[in-house]
């Protein structure tokens, strides 16, 4: 299939915009439990996941990231009540690392134009069992 084709850039704009409202989920769902014990190993891991299963390209990883990060932004600004909603506790300093971590990859994946490889590429020395 064509990577300029009509129904490729239609199924690339529709999985980026899964991956944007996905990750924009997830962001918010790590707000929300961020203040009980299983929140934060729960919220590290489904974030994992994610980034583990989407293909690192940009149209990928970076709606996901933005998704993310977004909500957490968001949640940083002061309530009208005059607190936070992520609390100023190891807790929510620990989200707001996990923040920063999911951002880096998003640019890490920028700065390499979305060609990051997990596994070493097949003439790779030492990539074939038996030679």
């Amino acid at each position: 299939m064509s990577r300029t084709g009509p129904a490729y850039v239609l199924g690339a704009g529709l999985l980026g915009a899964g991956l944007l409202l996905v990750g924009a989920l997830t962001g918010a769902a790590a707000v929300v439990v961020t203040g009980h014990d299983w929140g934060l190993p729960l919220v590290a891991a489904a974030t994992a996941a994610v980034l583990w299963a989407v293909p690192t390209r940009r149209g990928t990883v970076v709606p996901f990231v933005v998704g993310w990060v977004a909500p957490v932004l968001l949640a940083l600004r002061t309530r009208p009540e005059g607190d936070y909603l992520i609390q100023g506790n190891g807790r929510g300093y620990t989200l707001l690392g996990l923040t920063f971590a999911v951002a880096l990859v998003g640019v890490v994946v920028l700065a390499a134009g979305g060609r990051v490889r997990r596994t070493p590429p097949a003439d790779a020395p030492g990539s074939h069992p038996h030679g």
